[in-house]
């Protein structure tokens, strides 16, 4: 049986691979918004908040909460640069890293939840008043993934789970406060809570002001990490 650690990692590639070509799909060549996130391991809790961009190949965060920060995700190294102190550090990583933000909204976005490009399938569906509730499964990449469930009312995603008792894993993300924008309606909040083995840890985002296939500013498009500035090169 393949670790938890191992399991999260490939699974986590292949939802990278397969929601690529949906972004395009929806025709979304740039995005950006403003975000706030808070999260938890146990006991605790911590916080960022700052602006998000996406150019169609990079996630990029200007973080300005708790402290002056670049963040960048392309493929699969994260370069991470802080302009007071001109320090860099480039993580490189042997997966590829999951594009934060812009991978959740386009699935949220989907009325499979993306959950046919990563290759599962309807197993059953039930109604519990006016929410539509579907049983997904996979066979094609791990014969022993769990199941995912996910819940519509009307169009609306409100929330998705999955749980696989074989791991002790278990995760649901619940959608709400949507707004339309470019035509499409985007969940505005989004909460996560994950139960991996016996350690829970949650999630809780809130976007505001979002743009799409809107010009993204020039800062953003042509961000270098300045010549002189102390870089650090770690392998992730």
């Amino acid at each position: 049986m393949p670790s938890v650690r191992s399991f999260f990692l490939t699974f986590l590639t292949l939802i990278t691979c397969a929601y690529s070509p949906v972004i395009s799909q929806q025709g979304i060549s740039a995005f950006s918004c403003e975000f706030s996130r808070v999260t938890g391991v146990q006991s605790y809790v911590d916080s960022v908040g700052g602006r998000f961009y996406y150019d169609g190949q990079r996630a990029i965060f200007r973080i300005h909460d708790p402290v002056d920060q670049w963040l960048l995700i392309e493929k699969n190294i994260v370069t991470i640069y802080y302009p007071k102190s001109n320090r860099c550090f480039i993580l490189e990583s042997k997966n590829a890293v999951v594009l934060p933000l812009v991978t959740a909204l386009i699935a949220a976005t989907l009325p499979d939840y993306g959950l046919v490009a990563l290759s599962f399938e309807i197993k059953d569906q039930e109604m519990n008043g006016d929410t539509l509730i579907t049983f997904w499964s996979s066979s094609k990449f791990f014969s022993n993934l769990g199941q995912f469930k996910i819940a519509h009312v009307g169009e609306r995603l409100v929330y998705s789970q999955y749980e696989d008792d074989n791991l002790h894993v278990k995760t649901k993300t619940t959608f709400d406060r949507y707004e339309k924008t470019a035509g499409i309606y985007f969940p505005t909040y989004m909460a996560t809570e994950l139960w991996l083995a016996e350690k829970f840890s949650f999630e809780k985002l809130s976007i505001r002001s979002m743009s799409v296939n809107q010009q993204l500013p020039s800062e953003v498009l042509f961000f270098q990490v300045p010549p002189n500035a102390i870089i650090e090169k770690k392998d992730w």
